[in-house]
């Protein structure tokens, strides 16, 4: 079952030029947690071998961090 949770809306909304054509790619709360992600892994993760356990935690706390950008967005 998918999260009720404010997802921001898409991340980048196109108006469709036909009917047939749906879909608005990825979220804005997607495209926040995968920032939150780069962010993790690219500083002060940098040296963490992957570690499924460890990983999960982060994509965890990256889903809260946008989470609050969408919230402080409101």
């Amino acid at each position: 079952m998918r999260d009720l949770k404010d997802d921001g809306g898409p991340a980048y909304p196109v108006v469709a030029l036909q009917a047939s054509v749906a879909g608005n790619g990825m979220s804005l709360r997607d495209y926040f947690a995968g920032q939150a992600m780069a962010g993790f892994s690219s500083s002060t993760h940098q040296n963490i071998k992957p570690n499924l356990p460890r990983w999960e935690l982060m994509a965890e706390d990256a889903y809260k961090m946008a989470d609050a950008m969408i919230e402080a967005r409101k």
